[in-house]
């Protein structure tokens, strides 16, 4: 993992600084405008810092299997476990020397099978009862229940919501390696170059993808469907404030198109 550059910002001395209060207002630096970049972009942005500043870290891992170990390729790094844990699955990291203000910071958690899948259940702070109770109490889902009693509409309330109940609902999670190099090698031996797959592509479809955004998004989801094996399926999801499918169930390409050619077609005429 790599840590956000605004967490280790780059140590660049102001050079105006340095010159007497008689030069011109035009070397000042002006302030950069932000406003209509996209988050992905500050995120990438090499983050700068006129001061020398401390940078102290600590990380805890808790992982569900055993570790092979902890390491970092940008810095120096102590990683210590509980003395009364039963294993080797929670460590704590921290910096074994100074850390230098000129990289990022990065670190790498070894798994002894890491093409193993992995499933983690992160409980949500209340209770699913307390929760519902939560719910039922709110004034929003009271006034629904008496407009429309309706199952179909509380789910679609529910489903509304979950992003702003997120802390207070379970989340289960799926880590999945595939091992692509094996894979890659065994069809290569075996002349196999028919096997299906299924692609599930994440489309970001808020208000900070508009314009250009979204164009090339929908450039590159028209280069990868024409690419695509005969014998693939594959599905959209759009998500912003919600989300949702561009199929209800994974879609089939067949050698005639379908799905694929009617989406190709709508892209184009739009």
């Amino acid at each position: 993992m790599t840590f956000p550059l605004v967490f280790t910002p780059r140590y660049q001395p102001d050079e105006t600084s340095t010159h007497s209060s008689g030069d011109s207002p035009s070397r000042a630096r002006n302030p950069p405008d932000y406003s209509n970049r996209s988050l992905l972009d500050l995120c990438e942005d090499v983050v700068t810092n006129q001061q020398q500043y401390e940078f102290e870290f600590q990380l805890e891992v808790r992982a569900p299997t055993l570790l092979s170990g902890v390491s970092s390729p940008s810095h120096a790094i102590r990683v210590d476990a509980d003395p009364f844990a039963d294993d080797a699955s929670d460590v704590f990291v921290t910096l074994a020397e100074p850390h230098p203000m000129d990289r990022d910071l990065e670190i790498m958690i070894h798994y002894p099978k890491p093409h193993t899948p992995v499933v983690i259940l992160e409980h949500g702070d209340i209770s699913p009862d307390e929760y519902e109770h939560f719910v039922k109490t709110d004034r929003e889902f009271m006034r629904s229940e008496r407009q429309v009693a309706d199952s179909e509409k509380s789910k679609e309330y529910l489903a509304q919501r979950i992003h702003k109940d997120i802390m207070h609902n379970a989340t289960l999670m799926l880590n999945y390696c595939p091992d692509f190099e094996r894979l890659t090698n065994q069809l290569l031996q075996s002349h196999r170059f028919d096997v299906p797959g299924e692609l599930i592509m994440l489309v970001d479809r808020s208000g900070n993808m508009s314009g250009e955004y979204i164009a090339n998004t929908r450039e590159t989801l028209m280069m990868i469907l024409k690419s695509l094996p005969i014998n693939c399926r594959f599905n959209i999801v759009g998500f912003g404030s919600g989300f949702k499918p561009l199929f209800g169930c994974k879609s089939s390409l067949q050698p005639r198109g379908s799905e694929r050619g009617k989406y190709l077609r709508h892209e184009n005429e739009s």
